[in-house]
């Protein structure tokens, strides 16, 4: 029989950096449940844990833990898009420099011009000049145009370019507009990331693709965001992380930590 640690409550850390430690623990009579004292060898506290369930598992649950297939993970995969798919009016960009709007023929709306009355039946907002600025600003400017722009009819399709790439400020700028589309569901707002090779050709088939409010232009391609089951062998490769950059880490305790 194996036993161990399921949940920890009421974790306290008071001092850090200790070579040797004298630790108590006093399990309840079911044997579930512990409370833990942790202290250096002068008695002085390092550490307390109000509560640490256990539960035990078997041999043969441990052996088939190792073996479980529910890992995945996201990858782009190319959209076969429906020879139905009709242009929904007259589109034209917001923002930019207006290279965008060059690259696809449309009309180009300056921050500034903007007016709701005025605004086509797609609003393509070009974030993709947005690269290198600081996270907090593009996030905020973001905000107040989406607050500008969430009443007005018509489809939004925020545009970035290298999101997928994993470039800080477009990544940033996606996961916000992941956001806005889940909480004004009722609003058609879509999320349109480019490569730095994207063509007009290509743009003009993802803004057609039914269906899909997140779409890539990768390598000449439209995809789409999927999971995919990944093997044992894929799982165990060891990844190594910079001791000299953060690292956030989140789904593993069940929320952000």
């Amino acid at each position: 029989r194996v036993f161990l640690p399921f949940e920890w409550t009421g974790v306290e850390l008071f001092a850090a950096g200790g070579t040797e430690l004298r630790v108590r623990v006093d399990l309840d009579a079911s044997g579930t449940s512990a409370r833990i004292w942790v202290a250096d060898p002068a008695g002085g506290p390092v550490a307390y844990v109000d509560g640490l369930q256990i539960r035990e598992a078997s041999a043969e649950q441990v052996r088939g833990a190792a073996t479980v297939d529910h890992l995945y993970r996201v990858d782009h995969q190319e959209v076969q898009q429906s020879p139905s798919s009709a242009e929904a009016g007259r589109s034209a960009v917001l923002g930019g420099n207006g290279d965008l709007a060059r690259l696809l023929g449309v009309d180009h709306l300056a921050d500034a011009d903007v007016d709701a009355d005025e605004l086509p039946g797609r609003t393509l907002v070009d974030l993709t000049g947005w690269a290198g600025r600081p996270v907090h600003e593009a996030l905020a400017d973001v905000l107040a145009l989406v607050q500008r722009l969430v009443d007005e009819p018509g489809e939004l399709v925020f545009v970035t370019r290298g999101a997928v790439a994993g470039e800080p400020v477009q990544a940033a700028l996606a996961g916000f507009v992941r956001t806005v589309r889940a909480e004004y569901q009722d609003r058609a707002i879509r999320l349109l990331d480019l490569d730095t090779n994207a063509d007009a050709d290509t743009i003009a088939r993802a803004l057609l693709a039914d269906g899909e409010p997140e779409l890539a232009v990768i390598g000449g391609r439209v995809t789409a965001p999927r999971l995919v089951r990944v093997s044992a062998a894929d799982a165990s490769e060891r990844v190594v992380l910079d001791p000299e950059r953060t690292v956030l880490v989140t789904g593993g305790t069940g929320e952000l930590g």
